[in-house]
Parts: structure tokens; sequence; C-alpha cells
């Protein structure tokens, strides 16, 4: 039976995973992604990484790496990576939440129509976009930017070196803000605005296409045989939604990590209107064959409870001993450590006493997470009309019992855990089955490899409770907007 190996390329942490056919983790490393954070957010170095990342193949078992068959890597969206003639490194790598682009955002605010954009690209223009990366890479970085002979994704870089064949995968393009979705071709009008030859655009393919094999070098520094094949992975959260099924109509994956997204797997490209919507979804490529998906979330989900222990001086056993609330005094908590969907989104503690305690703070900022997730369920299904049938919960943050069950209990929806908690490099192994044909496509892939630990559903008596006090919650963030846009002006006005 051949092996597959999936390489996920997160925010936090890389993860190498080797799987059987049949989805098994035969053996995997996990080592913290290579960042350089600074005041407005940080960089990546994809040099750093990619060694990171051969380091650890090479202390893989040599009996499992024998039986490796394909390779392939799923990453962060919107970081960019530019390569020069000599194949080295030379531009890029800003974070995807880092804030210094918020000047480009508002010098574009005038200039781009946010319906044309939302209906070509399936993005709302919002300064986390590669589009603004590369437009501050022009201004601050000019003269690396021009040396720049292909610009590509940190998946696509990986990809690059291990095979020697640049590529830009859809799902990864459709978190650019430049690529157009119904053509599936990089949307010129936009990269001349950048300034960049289109032909300096690495080549747009779907996930699951083969490169070619591992090259050389890397074949033997890695141990890795030269046959394997490396294959086109995609966006961490779509390659998660691949392997728990989420490319079937209904179903619906929650992916909790550092960030928290939700994933609606569509037919076709969406008709809806930005008007209708409160908070409007992204949609774009699914990394299954012909499939698109809508995509929305939180910023900073596990940010926020990692932020909130470390607050505190605590750890996750802390929420061994939190009671689920029994009464509405209790802090609402908004989650927008990490902003939002408007340039000034900030966070805030509302309904704060004096007679509350660390375990009321505790309750509040997991009810608020949970009732931020509840916001933007319902105004992308609504906006769909497309009823949830099932619902999976991937990521480090599944493994969160008490945020589990006030997740399931606001939400009004049994929630299913896989085994394999971390998705997204198991999705990266499915595509590099399918592009080496041991499964035939993504349902034989999801059918032969999905493995359920266990099932979340709604805590009997609270449902209703917890129902009025999200109620409460979705009419204080809109008041909340207009605070912080005022606040953020101000303060920006004493600078």
């Amino acid at each position: 039976m051949a092996h597959l190996v999936g390489i996920d390329v997160g925010t936090t942490n890389i993860k190498i995973g080797v799987y059987s056919e049949n989805g098994d983790i035969l053996e995997e490393k996990i080592c913290p992604t290579p960042f350089y954070p600074d005041k407005t957010g940080g960089m990546y170095n994809p040099d750093n990484i990619l060694n990171s990342i051969t380091e650890a193949l090479s202390g893989f078992n040599d009996t499992i790496k024998q039986g490796v068959a394909g390779l392939s890597v799923s990453s962060f969206a919107e970081t960019m990576v530019g390569i020069d003639n000599a194949g080295a490194v030379i531009c890029g790598g800003l974070a995807w939440f880092d804030t210094r682009t918020e000047a480009q955002f508002r010098k574009m605010q005038s200039i781009l129509n946010p319906h044309e954009i939302y209906s070509l690209t399936g993005l709302m223009p919002h300064h986390i976009y590669s589009f603004y990366k590369l437009l501050w890479h022009q201004e601050h970085r000019k003269s690396d930017f021009n040396r720049v002979q292909y610009w590509t994704s940190v998946s696509g870089y990986i990809l690059y070196a291990l095979s020697g064949e640049m590529s830009f995968d859809y799902s990864l393009a459709s978190r650019t803000m430049f690529f157009n979705q119904h053509k599936r071709s990089w949307w010129e009008q936009m990269i001349d605005i950048v300034g960049i030859p289109k032909e300096r655009m690495a080549e747009v393919v779907p996930s699951g296409t083969v490169l070619g094999r591992v090259k050389k070098s890397y074949a033997g520094s890695t141990g890795l045989r030269p046959e394997v094949k490396i294959v086109t992975g995609g966006h961490d959260h779509i390659c998660a939604a691949l392997a728990t099924g989420v490319f079937r109509t209904g179903n619906m994956l929650i992916s909790t990590g550092t960030t928290e997204s939700i994933t609606l797997s569509l037919d076709q490209i969406p008709d809806v209107h930005i008007e209708s919507m409160k908070r409007p979804f992204w949609w774009g490529h699914h990394t299954a064959s012909g499939r698109l998906y809508a995509l929305n979330g939180i910023y900073s989900g596990g940010y926020t409870v990692d932020w909130l222990l470390k607050t505190l001086n605590e750890n996750y056993d802390v929420f061994n001993r939190c009671s689920m609330p029994q009464d509405v005094h209790i802090p609402f908590f908004i989650p927008y450590l990490r902003g939002g969907e408007y340039p000034e989104s900030r966070g805030a503690i509302l309904n704060l006493e004096g007679t509350m305690d660390r375990e009321n703070l505790l309750q509040g900022t997991i009810a608020g997470l949970c009732f931020e997730m509840r916001f933007v369920w319902e105004d992308m299904v609504n906006a769909l009309n497309m009823p949830v049938k099932r619902v999976v919960n991937a990521g480090g943050g599944s493994n969160n019992r008490y945020w589990m069950e006030m997740k399931a209990t606001v939400l009004g929806h049994s929630i299913e855990v896989p085994e394999d908690r971390e998705g997204s490099a198991k999705g990266a192994a499915l595509l590099a089955g399918i592009g080496n044909g041991v499964y035939r496509d993504e349902d034989e892939a999801f059918s032969r490899t999905f493995r359920l630990d266990c099932e979340y559903h709604p805590v009997a008596g609270l449902e209703e409770k917890l129902a009025g006090m999200y109620d409460v919650y979705a009419q204080l963030i809109d008041d909340l907007k207009a605070l912080n846009i005022k606040m953020q002006h101000s303060l920006n006005s004493l600078k």
C-alpha cells in the first residue's frame, strides 16, 4: 500500500504526517512555523519554513519513507512569495494578519468597486488580501519587487522547491483578490494596478495536479525516493474540508485553530449580493475537483483562548473546572482581538461587574466566540438558502470539550469531531493520493479515510437561555462597530 505525505504550514505550527491509503497516521512531526513578529504583525521567511520541513522529513523512519508515493502541501493564504530568476526568495512573507497594509487599503478605497471585486473574486476588499500586500512591497521594497520573476503562495513555493515546477493552486489563488473565479485565471486589470506583468504570476492550476517528481537534491537530503510525485495542495481550511467530506452539499466544516472558520461546499458560483448580507462571506474554488466553497469566520478563535489563558496565568485544564453559565450575569466578550470585517474592529468586554470572577471571564469569552460564530453562520446560510445537514469540527480547538459543548448549544446543532483533529495535513495527503491515482476521486478518498472520534450535542436546558443572550450580542456588535470607528478615528487624530 502506498504512503502519502501531507504537509500543513500553519500560522503557528508546521505539521507533517505520513498517512496510509486508509488514512491512518504512520508517523507525524510538528514544529513551530518560523516567524518574525513586529508591531504590525510580522513576516514569514519562506526559506526557513522550507528548511524546517526538509529537516523534519529527514528525521522520519526510513522504512516508512520508502513507501511514500506522493506529497502535497497546504498552507495559510494571502502571504505572497517572490522568487528571482535563480529560484531564490527575494520578496514577500508578510503574514496574512499583518496590518501594515491598511495604508494601501485606504488608498484603494476610492478606486476599487467592491461590488465588482466581490462578483469576480469572491472577496470583499480587505487589507489582509494578497493584492494589498503586493502594493506594499511595490511601495516599500521596490528594488526587490522589480527583480521578482514569479509570485506564488507559501504552498506553491514549497512545492516549487521540491519539484522545480512553479504553480499557484485555485484555492489559494481565491484568496488573492485578483483571481477571476469565472475564468479561473488572473484578473489582468487588478494585476496592472499592482504593476506586475501577468507572466510573472505563477500559473494557476487545480489542487491535486501532479507537478513532477521530487528533485534529486531534496530526495537526497530528506530520504524520500526520487520517484515520489509532488502534487499541488491548497488553502489549509479547504484542505481540511476535503478530508472531512465537506465537498458534499449541506456539509459544513468548522475549522478551529488560531482563527476559526466555517466552510460550506457549493456546486456553482453563488448568486448573492453584498447588500443582502450583514457580513458578506467569501467564496472561491475548492480543493475538490469542480467544486466551490463559501467561507466565513473569526480572525481570532484559538488566539482569543490563548490570550485569555496567558492573561489569567492559567492552562487549558481550567476549562475542566468551568461550569456552563446558569444566568445572564456574565461578561459579553467581543472577540475582535485580531480585527474583524472592518478595519477599525477591536475587541471589547461589556456587562462587566465587580462581583464577577475568573470563571465568569472564561464563560463570557467562550460564549462570545460561539455567539460570533453563530452570527457569521446564520448570515451565510440564510444568504445561500442552504440548510446545514452535517457539521464537522476540526482543528486544535476541537480538543476543548467545554468550548465544543458551548458551541453545539449556541448553534443548536450536533457537531462531529474526527479522529484526526488537524485535517489540513490529511487533506494535503489525500490530494497527493488523488494525483497519484491511489484514489479515483474525492469521494473514495473521504470514504476510505474518515474516522469519527466523538460527537457533541446541545446541552439540554441551556439552549433557550443562550439563544436569548445571543440576540443581545447580535445587537451589541452593531453598536460596537460605530463606537470602534469613532474611537479609532479619534485616536488616529492624536498621532
